[in-house]
């Protein structure tokens, strides 16, 4: 008869027992990111070639986000640095959109408000992994506008050991994301219904969703709405924990690249003095254009065979179960 033959690291790669099952989830663990250890790297290496990009897409894969430095400081060279991944993916807000204080403000992004701690489009069936927000200008005028991060899935985990109960509770009932605006050039009524939490079969957090200014009304049995608002308040209070937190005020030419599907991000609020402007702009990235770049580059550019399985993708938020 015919002979397979089959290599020992393959074997052992994908291993049935339940200790190498382990170990393949420890490997996809993100790492968590402390406030002295935001990784970052150079505009020039990202475009240059292929192992800036690499270097790069590893920091956002096992940090959850990275700056990137020395940006041109003009208008639409966040659009040319998510080309390196691949193409944009377009959203309610274009392809590319612009953050800044506007006198009538369509969104709560472009005000000096401060901003809660969040994630984008989270009303979306599959909201975007990858954020690029680039530093365009952010005067010495400006007081205060520090970005802040936090690691939605270590606060998950967080909030699973200090009160399983709580996490059972945001892993099972369902929350309401909605984005409902008529009064617009293109109005948008969109509405998506799940949990805050998901967990693989190993129990290993896969998915977060947390967006409080674009919640709806609350779709649940009676029973579990006092419990659900007591794991809700819980969540929010280890979101602003210092020891999850990170914050820093981005430099005129950072681009801050995170995962939108792993990382909550928010503003302080800002004052703007005479004449002095903040303006962002930024665009997304899908998991899938972000994980299939990452991953063909580990390949040509790493190991090669140890790669193909994609183990050394770290969990982004995007529900994969691996």
């Amino acid at each position: 008869g015919d002979v397979s033959v089959f290599q020992e690291e393959w074997l052992r790669q994908y291993a049935y027992s339940r200790s190498f099952e382990q170990q393949r989830g420890e490997e996809r663990r993100p790492t968590a990111v402390a406030q002295t250890q935001v990784p970052s790297v150079r505009y020039e290496d990202v475009m240059r070639d292929d192992a800036g990009v690499l270097e790069w897409l590893d920091a956002v894969n096992r940090a959850g986000l990275c700056v990137v430095r020395g940006c041109p400081q003009e208008e639409g060279h966040v659009m040319k640095v998510a080309g390196r991944i691949g193409t944009p993916m377009p959203t309610i807000y274009g392809d590319s959109w612009d953050v800044r204080t506007e006198a009538q403000p369509i969104n709560c992004a472009y005000t000096s408000h401060a901003l809660d701690l969040h994630q984008d489009l989270a009303y979306y069936e599959s909201p975007p992994c990858v954020q690029l927000l680039h530093c365009v200008r952010f005067d010495e005028g400006i007081r205060g506008g520090e970005s802040t991060f936090a690691d939605a899935i270590r606060i998950a985990e967080i909030l699973r050991e200090r009160d399983p109960a709580a996490f059972a509770t945001l892993a099972r009932v369902p929350a309401t994301f909605q984005k409902i605006h008529y009064d617009r050039p293109d109005p948008v009524h969109l509405e998506y219904r799940r949990p805050h939490i998901e967990a693989n079969n190993r129990g290993d957090v896969v998915n977060v969703f947390w967006a409080p200014a674009f919640e709806g009304p609350l779709e649940a049995p009676e029973e579990d709405v006092e419990e659900y608002y007591r794991a809700y308040r819980l969540f929010a209070g280890i979101a602003e924990e210092d020891s999850v937190r990170v914050a820093f005020r981005l430099q005129p030419g950072d681009l801050i690249s995170f995962n939108n599907r792993r990382m909550l991000h928010g503003r302080n609020g800002f004052s703007e003095g005479a004449g002095a402007v903040r303006h962002l702009q930024g665009c997304y990235v899908s998991a899938e254009t972000f994980i299939n770049r990452l991953r063909v580059l580990q390949n040509k550019q790493g190991d090669g065979p140890r790669m193909l399985s994609g183990v050394q993708v770290a969990r982004c938020g995007n529900g994969d179960f691996s």
